[in-house]
């Protein structure tokens, strides 16, 4: 990962405003760093500490950190961290610019440091300065765009505005469900499918039966090493495959409790812990980020019975106006959760660039049959 100094962009379209670069967090001055502290609580999926650990964990050599910078007048608006790929899915060589995204991450979007950002004026900002970087502008992708903002047209119409041919794409799910101020859990639990509340008694029951059941929330920073512990062990005799990145589950409860948004709650069975789920309550939102349950005691439906818990603690004791279950069609979740939101991809390809457009063609091409041939009835966004 280089570590180099600021990565010159060039003039700035002023003395006030513009872009800058750079390569590492290190770097990121002390008003960037102060102006970034009271947005952390309130979309930590879109602050420093979620992409620190991110970058530090789960990023490979063969890319390279670029986290761009727009203020205007001195102050700090918004940052946009990126990776430098040294070549495309297709073609070695071809070097881009695509978001610092990965399996783990929920959405994209700019990391605001200000109320008054505007969502165009940064977009093409951004674009302009990747665009200037001639070492890595052949071919940009964003991924985890949420569908309905404002930051996904903006990206479209400012690549188009900068000459690159984009494709938009649909890149997963995500289930949600909203809840009023003013309800209690119980109004809120009462709407949900009969079929589910059932689910939830018998397993309530039959754990309560097989022994002394123990539910706790960790939240502390001073709890937190007690809490990845408590998750390992859960994680180490569930189903799941172990995680591609190991490093980043400890560094995300790490971070999440120094920000105030972590909720791992644990549920004990006899004093050991049988299941376990990453909560972040962020702003309003509470996201249902991990869960995972011990395999051996899966006849007690621990994993529905810790939801449940947590749901009922959360929705009680915190103003939560959203829950959500994180990326992912998984049927399960729609029992608890009713709506559904889309997030997208966008990819675009330098018209410029005679590479950049063979690769748009192999990589955009089969969209375009499948539209011809009538088959893909939804439709492709091609531009």
């Amino acid at each position: 990962m280089s570590q180099a100094s600021q990565v010159s962009l060039g003039k700035p379209r002023d003395n006030h405003t513009g872009p800058s670069c750079w390569s590492s967090f290190e770097q990121v001055p002390d008003s960037y760093l102060q102006a970034s502290h009271g947005y952390t609580q309130d979309n930590f999926f879109q602050s420093l500490p979620w992409y620190q650990n991110l970058l530090q964990t789960t990023c490979h050599p063969d890319v390279e950190f670029r986290l761009y910078a727009f203020e205007r007048h001195g102050t700090p608006l918004a940052l946009l961290p990126t990776l430098e790929s040294k070549g495309s899915a297709l073609l070695k060589g071809l070097r881009g610019t695509k978001s610092l995204t990965n399996l783990y991450s929920l959405s994209y979007d700019q990391i605001r440091l200000a109320d008054e950002v505007r969502e165009q004026e940064i977009a093409t900002a951004f674009i302009e300065a990747i665009r200037a970087n001639r070492r890595a502008n052949a071919w940009l992708q964003f991924e985890c765009l949420e569908e309905g903002t404002g930051f996904l047209p903006a990206l479209e119409a400012g690549l188009k505005d900068q000459g690159y041919l984009t494709q938009i794409y649909e890149h997963f799910g995500n289930w949600f469900g909203l809840f009023d101020e003013g309800h209690s859990f119980q109004s809120f639990w009462h709407a949900r499918p009969s079929i589910l509340r059932n689910t939830v008694r018998r397993a309530l029951k039959r754990s309560s039966s097989a022994g002394k059941l123990d539910f706790r929330i960790y939240r502390e920073a001073s709890e937190v090493e007690a809490a990845i512990a408590h998750y390992q062990t859960v994680y180490d005799c569930s189903w799941k495959d172990p995680e591609p990145y190991p490093l980043f589950i400890p560094g995300l409860i790490r971070a999440g409790a120094a920000a105030g948004v972590l909720r791992l709650g644990v549920l004990s069975l006899d004093g050991s812990p049988i299941a376990a789920q990453i909560w972040i309550v962020s702003g309003d939102r509470a996201t249902i980020y991990k869960l995972a349950h011990d395999e051996r005691f899966k006849k007690l439906s621990p994993g529905t019975a810790l939801t449940y818990l947590m749901l009922e603690a959360v929705l009680t004791s915190e103003k939560i106006a959203e829950i959500d279950f994180g990326r992912g069609d998984e049927p399960f979740k729609r029992l608890w959760l009713k709506r559904r939101r889309q997030y997208h991809g966008l990819i675009a390809f330098d018209r410029r660039s005679p590479l950049a457009m063979l690769e748009a063609a192999i990589h955009i091409a089969p969209a375009w049959l499948k539209r011809l041939s009538g088959a893909d009835r939804r439709g492709t966004a091609l531009l």
